[in-house]
């Protein structure tokens, strides 16, 4: 008697339309199974934009939270600080990395030993998250 395994492995798969079946020696009957149905031009835009949309909102709360301009902190304080302090190889940096190929930040150095990097918003980053500019000239004068 054969192996599972090697039942599976002689198996013989067939495609016809959207359906697959699946003919595995020594089984009666093949096993039918529905192909998955691929996303058309539209849906897969639309799950990008969704993407990009939940994407854009997290660049805008990190340069936010960079800046100081958090919804805590009075407008009049917006741009007082102008560094985030992210842990290499965090997600948090991964963003940080994409906002600086974008223009909307940049890279400084690194402390504890080579373990989190700071990241400053230029001015760019300061108009994508709508900085006065009374707020962008306080941040980009650190």
């Amino acid at each position: 008697m054969k192996s599972r395994a090697q039942s599976i492995s002689s198996a013989r798969k067939v495609r016809s339309m959207n359906r697959l079946e699946v003919v595995v020696p020594g089984v009666e009957g093949p096993i039918e199974r529905r192909a998955p149905i691929r996303p058309n031009a539209t849906q897969r835009m639309a799950a990008t934009q969704d993407q990009s949309e939940e994407v854009s909102e997290e660049w805008k709360r990190l340069l936010l939270h960079t800046l100081g301009a958090g919804s805590g902190v009075a407008k009049s304080k917006h741009g007082y600080r102008n560094r985030f302090c992210a842990t290499v190889g965090s997600v948090t940096e991964i963003h940080f990395k994409c906002m600086v190929q974008a223009g909307y930040a940049e890279q400084g150095g690194t402390i504890n030993n080579g373990q989190d990097r700071y990241y400053r918003a230029t001015e760019q980053g300061c108009k994508f998250v709508g900085l006065s500019k009374a707020a962008t000239k306080r941040a980009l004068e650190e």
